[in-house]
């Protein structure tokens, strides 16, 4: 068997970026998730939507480094606002209350409402995998 060490770039790396959706106003969060993915066709990376319609996720392309991986960040963000989208970024939202969500209403997301319970019922969490 040969090895494939050394084959691939040095410290190649993929982001994914999850962003918390609000309303530009009042920064409640805003079920929105399934529209803006819609809206949004990414020349490169890819903008998903997750478990909740108040979450979206914004995935880079294999980059080779870490500045690569902002900038195709910045330009997917820039996307989501040509959308219309607003969000922020961090690990919960900052007053939203426990049960105060959507789901998204896909198959895969409502057997993991089925097999997590109540756990998925707290408020949307983002971060930030770097792989």
């Amino acid at each position: 068997m040969e090895h494939a060490f050394g084959l691939a770039t040095d410290f190649a790396l993929g982001i994914e970026e999850e962003l918390l959706l609000v309303e530009p106003a009042t920064f409640r969060p805003a079920n929105i998730a399934s529209e803006v993915v819609a809206a949004v066709a990414p020349a490169h990376g890819e903008v998903t939507n997750d478990l909740y319609e108040a979450l979206i996720e914004c995935s880079t392309p294999i980059v080779a480094d870490a500045p690569e991986g902002a900038e195709a960040l910045a330009a997917l963000r820039e996307q989501l606002r040509d959308a219309g989208a607003s969000f922020i970024g961090g690990g919960l939202h900052p007053d939203a209350a426990f049960g105060d969500v959507e789901h998204v209403p896909l198959a895969r997301y409502q057997a993991i409402r089925e097999t997590m319970r109540g756990l998925v019922a707290r408020t949307p969490t983002a971060a930030l995998p770097v792989h």
